[in-house]
């Protein structure tokens, strides 16, 4: 798959040629579409994406990634190119193919991307505003097929879960009632609240525990896991970080950029960035990171 962006092309095979154009992989793509403004999906926004299928007409009418539009071709085999006005607003323009065999050496292609996201399949043309209000966003998925940062709506939504083959989650919330019913083996709870004060770094060594025996190289047979909290980005994330870092031995900068690549919306509070500044000393052995950076 491509993302164009502000790329102008007449062809496919000047595509890769121009300025601009980059490739992106199928998870990047489903957490492209998973991004929401406030509570609204972002797909709801006519500016946000253009996502056009360039396989076949046939292929396109039997189903395609919800949204997308059919990329024509005019009489000697071209690419029409949609015109200038209908391009320079829009903040993203994404065409995939098939396979993805002609542009670069990437993964992806709609293959790919339906057999990961069957859910995410259509065979609708034409989208109503309201229709697309109305799309309820997946959560944002951190490592492929088996690390998801969700929010509560999503941590308790069961076609969401099964869609997704969620088996184990981690859930942090302040409602002590929350959950006791799950089964405690695949269900981590932490109580607590998003702010400075709030001890999160005394959770981070068990939790990593919990992820690496479901997630983890040696984790047989592997088992998906959500970590969600009421709106999921400071909380989830920083435990998603704080994992990483441990998994990875990564420092707080390098695991930072994990995050955000998967995440748009991550922004822990200052005092989870100051905690997982002192879980980098743990986990690296020594201070890498700058967070008086102001990207923290």
């Amino acid at each position: 798959m491509a993302d164009l962006r502000r790329a102008r092309s007449k062809s496919r095979t000047q595509l890769c040629a121009l300025e601009g154009v980059e490739m992106m992989d199928s998870n990047a793509l489903y957490n492209l579409l998973q991004q929401t403004s406030v509570h609204c999906p972002r797909l709801s926004d006519p500016n946000f994406l253009l996502l056009y299928d360039a396989r076949q007409k046939e292929q396109y009418e039997q189903s395609h990634i919800l949204t997308a539009r059919l990329l024509k071709k005019k009489e000697d085999g071209e690419f029409a190119v949609p015109y200038e006005a209908e391009l320079e607003c829009k903040e993203n323009i994404v065409v995939y193919d098939g396979k993805t065999k002609d542009l670069r050496d990437t993964e992806g292609g709609y293959e790919e991307f339906s057999r990961l996201y069957t859910f995410l399949r259509s065979e609708k043309v034409i989208f109503m505003p309201r229709e697309l209000d109305e799309l309820k966003p997946y959560p944002y998925e951190i490592i492929q097929s088996l690390l998801y940062v969700g929010n509560w709506e999503q941590g308790t939504t069961p076609y969401i879960l099964k869609d997704l083959h969620i088996e184990a989650f981690v859930c942090i919330t302040e409602d002590k009632t929350f959950g006791r019913k799950k089964p405690e083996t695949n269900f981590y709870r932490i109580y607590m609240p998003d702010s400075n004060d709030a001890q999160i770094a005394k959770h981070f060594p068990r939790i990593c525990d919990f992820l690496d025996t479901r997630i983890g190289k040696k984790a047989e047979p592997k088992q998906p896991v959500l970590v969600f909290d009421k709106v999921g980005f400071s909380l989830s994330g920083t435990i998603v970080m704080a994992y990483l870092m441990n998994a990875r031995k990564a420092d707080v900068d390098s695991a930072w950029k994990m995050v955000k690549k998967h995440l748009p919306t991550f922004r822990p509070n200052r005092g989870f960035v100051e905690q997982l500044s002192v879980w980098e000393i743990t986990v690296c052995g020594a201070t890498a990171t700058d967070i008086g950076d102001p990207r923290f």
